[in-house]
């Protein structure tokens, strides 16, 4: 997907952000996890022997989960450090599941390849309105007719918005013209990382206009969360 060169900046820091030693490490700890309740509540449509695509899928903790299931698993990420940790661990773990580096919001498949698309907590770090719809045509496209995008998202009330402009953000901000209300910025070892905070009706209303139908939206209140964490099911339309 062609990208303005401030969009590649700011995705290429978020690439680094998930390259550093500590990001990596939390990922690998992060594994023996596995789905969490809320997860496992979104995740229960999917059935073993499905095609599914993980995206944004760090060291493997969604795509291992989902291999064990008896899923044919294709997992994608832009951080090649994750990506040795989740081909390391799927082998220990004896299940199997194919893991491509790709290009961010690059999607390297062919037309109606899966049955199923995750999307777990990845929706944020694509800079953008406009990049965030056009990667979400390219999902539709890659899902076959019928299909279904399985997302979670982070949410912040509407009132804790203003909370994202903070310092990190009042340094980094200068450099870009292109960001957008609840765009801000994390920081590290390698500098600053684009993230973008969602209300739930920012977050809504964005999906409806992705082409996929919105079947349900909800958040994690019912399986011990707080409330700022959504779940997402979209669906593909049948001809």
């Amino acid at each position: 997907m062609a990208t303005s060169d401030e969009h590649s900046r700011l995705l290429d820091g978020v690439r680094r952000w998930f390259e550093q030693r500590d990001q990596v490490e939390h990922y690998a700890q992060d594994v023996a996890v596995g789905f969490t309740q809320a997860e496992s509540w979104l995740f229960q449509s999917v059935h073993s022997h499905e095609s599914v695509l993980d995206l944004g899928c760090a060291a493997g903790r969604v795509a291992v989960a989902l291999a064990q299931r008896g899923c044919r698993v294709v997992a994608v990420d832009i951080s090649a450090a994750l990506l040795r940790v989740a081909r390391d661990v799927t082998q220990s773990r004896g299940c199997i599941a194919n893991y491509v580096l790709v290009e961010a919001l690059d999607l390297p498949f062919a037309d109606s390849s899966f049955e199923t698309v995750i999307a777990t907590k990845v929706y944020c770090y694509i800079p953008t309105r406009i990049l965030r719809l056009k990667y979400l045509e390219q999902i539709k496209r890659v899902l076959r007719p019928g299909g279904k995008l399985l997302m979670t998202q982070y949410i912040t009330p509407e009132q804790d918005i203003g909370y994202a402009y903070d310092e990190t953000f009042r340094q980094i901000a200068p450099n870009y013209t292109v960001l957008e209300p609840g765009d801000t910025f994390t920081i590290g070892e390698t500098g600053g990382s684009y993230v973008h905070w969602f209300t739930a009706r920012e977050l809504d209303d964005e999906l409806r206009q992705s082409g996929l139908s919105l079947m349900s939206f909800h958040d994690d209140r019912a399986f011990g969360g707080a409330g700022y964490l959504a779940l997402m099911s979209l669906r593909k339309a049948t001809p």
